[in-house]
C-alpha cells in the first residue's frame, strides 16, 4: 500500500514537472510582435516624415528641386533644435554613444515598438542636431517616395542622380545637395535616409568617415536626356 502511494505521488511530480517544462519551452520560443505606436498628430509638423513624403515633388529629372532638409522633421524634431527639445520630443534614447569632437548620438528603436535599438538616430554637434537618420526598421510609419525600400536604380529614376557616391564602411552613401543622403547595403538596395543641414553636409561626410568616392558606368556624364541609360 506505502508502495503504490510512493509511485502516485512519484507520478504526480513527474506530470507536474513536464507541464512547467513544456509551459517554459513554449514561452521562450514565443518571438515578440513589434506593435507601432499610434502617432499623435499633435507632434508632427507640416512636413514631418510620418505625416507626409516630404519627397514627392523632389526629381532632378524633372528639374524638381524644392526641397531643404532643414524643413523636414520627424515627431516635431528638426535639424538645429537642442537635445532638450529632442528628450522632450521623442523621451530618452534606448541608448547613447559619445564620439568626443565627432558628436553624440542618440539611438531609438523600442520608442517606436520595433524590436531594434537603432532604428532613429539623431546626431548632435554642440548640443544641436545636425543629422538624423532613419532605417527601414520604421518602414511602416513611411509615406510615397520616403518609403525605404528601393534598389539603386529605382532610386536614380525617381531622384535624379546623386551628387556624390561615396563607401562608409560596408555601406554605399548616395549624396544629394539639399541636404539628404540615401544609404545603401552591399547588395545596392536603400535600408536608410539621412537629412544633414546642406550648409554642412560635406563637412561633416570628410570629419566623420575616411570615405571613397565609388563610380558607377551607369552614373558618369549622364544627363538628362540620357535617363534612360539606368531605366
Amino acid at each position: 500500500m506505502m508502495t503504490r502511494k510512493i509511485e502516485a505521488a512519484v507520478s504526480f511530480v513527474l506530470v507536474v514537472s513536464c507541464v512547467l517544462f513544456l509551459v517554459f519551452i513554449t514561452s521562450c520560443s514565443k518571438t515578440p510582435t513589434a506593435q507601432v505606436i499610434q502617432i499623435d498628430d499633435g507632434l508632427l509638423g507640416n512636413k514631418d516624415l510620418f505625416k507626409i513624403d516630404v519627397f514627392k515633388n523632389y526629381n532632378r529629372f524633372l528639374n524638381q528641386t524644392d526641397f531643404d532638409s532643414r524643413d523636414v522633421s520627424i515627431l516635431g524634431v528638426r535639424l538645429g533644435d537642442p537635445e532638450s527639445v529632442v528628450l522632450a520630443r521623442l523621451g530618452e534614447p534606448d541608448y547613447k554613444r559619445d564620439f568626443g569632437e565627432l558628436g553624440i548620438n542618440y539611438y531609438y528603436g523600442t520608442r517606436f515598438g520595433v524590436n531594434t535599438t537603432d532604428s532613429l538616430i539623431i546626431h548632435f554637434d554642440n548640443g544641436v542636431v545636425t543629422r538624423w537618420t532613419i532605417y527601414h526598421d520604421l518602414n511602416d510609419l513611411l509615406k510615397g517616395k520616403t518609403k525605404i525600400n528601393k534598389t539603386e536604380k529605382q532610386i536614380y529614376r525617381e531622384f535624379g542622380l546623386p551628387d556624390k557616391i561615396y563607401r562608409q564602411f560596408t555601406s554605399i552613401k548616395l549624396m544629394y545637395n539639399e541636404g539628404f543622403d540615401i544609404i545603401l547595403n552591399d547588395a545596392n538596395r536603400e535600408v536608410g535616409i539621412s537629412f544633414i543641414d546642406p550648409d554642412v553636409q560635406e563637412q561633416l561626410t570628410v570629419q566623420e568617415y575616411e570615405t571613397i568616392e565609388v563610380k558607377r558606368p551607369y552614373v558618369i556624364n549622364v544627363t538628362k536626356e540620357e535617363k534612360e541609360i539606368i531605366e
